[in-house]
């Protein structure tokens, strides 16, 4: 009853995935009402009850960043913190949407640590209705790892699908790679997923993952724009194509890194 009454008041207050902004409005009315009556009834007396009463309206709120905020620190910390990630039995403990954060959070660290099973245990707890986008996103990539990590990657590159950008960069290496390699004999499929990572905000480049990727998906696509490329560019994006599995496209590329190569 306590933690159905606490999400209600997570999403009232805008932090759930579910709001209900319409409640807001009344249910602050209601507790100013009540503050009033309770001042005029018994003076200064009243503001203890009157705390406690606001402290039980923001803790659901409270719980839900927290969680929230646990699960991006620990999805970005370095794989070698030691820190444990919390318990599935705290979890339980809490409201709907900052349970469903904090079993993300266990299930993240776990499959970023290579302990398979114990991720699996608390992805399967998750209620990915009460997820916001990015973090839908995460859950899928954090499925996706598991697939990869369990020796299926086919599975995994069709999570991947879903599920990038995750915004993690390790995820979106090794699950980029199985997503363009599963796709590399498909133009429809490297041309749909060049567009959904364009409507991501991924743009070509050479530092980062994904538009390392998206670079060697284009040059995938249009052979042509291998003209384009510096040398550096070239050299960089040589390697990628090794990755995903073309030597000949990494042979070319090593051939345009030279400033004298004959083209």
């Amino acid at each position: 009853m306590v933690h159905w009454l606490f999400e209600i008041l997570a999403e009232i207050l805008g932090v759930a995935r579910k709001r209900r902004p319409i409640l807001l409005i009344p249910f602050v009315l209601g507790i100013l009402i009540f503050a009033l009556i309770a001042f005029v009834r018994v003076g200064y007396q009243a503001i203890p009850g009157v705390g406690v009463g606001l402290f039980f309206f923001v803790v659901p709120a409270v719980q839900v960043l927290r969680a929230r905020s646990a699960l991006w620190r620990s999805a970005r910390a370095p794989v070698l913190d030691l820190r444990d990630p919390p318990t599935e039995e705290a979890a339980r403990d809490l409201p709907s949407t900052a349970r469903a954060l904090t079993y993300l959070t266990i299930g993240v660290t776990h499959v970023r640590r290579g302990k398979l099973a114990d991720a699996d245990s608390a992805l399967e707890l998750i209620d990915r209705d009460l997820l916001l986008p990015d973090e839908e996103r995460l859950f899928d990539g954090a499925r996706a790892m598991l697939a990869l990590g369990m020796g299926s990657p086919v599975r995994a590159a069709s999570l991947a699908s879903k599920a990038l950008p995750t915004r993690v960069a390790d995820f979106d290496l090794p699950l980029g790679r199985a997503l363009v390699t599963d796709a590399w004999d498909d133009p429809d499929r490297l041309r749909s997923i060049d567009e959904t990572w364009a409507t991501s905000g991924v743009t070509p480049g050479t530092r980062d993952a994904l538009p390392r990727l998206r670079a060697i998906v284009r040059l995938r696509i249009d052979d042509e724009l291998r003209d384009a490329l510096e040398p550096w560019e070239a050299k960089a994006l040589a390697d990628e194509a090794r990755a995903v599995g073309d030597s000949a496209l990494a042979t070319d590329l090593e051939s345009r890194s030279r400033p004298t190569a004959y083209r």
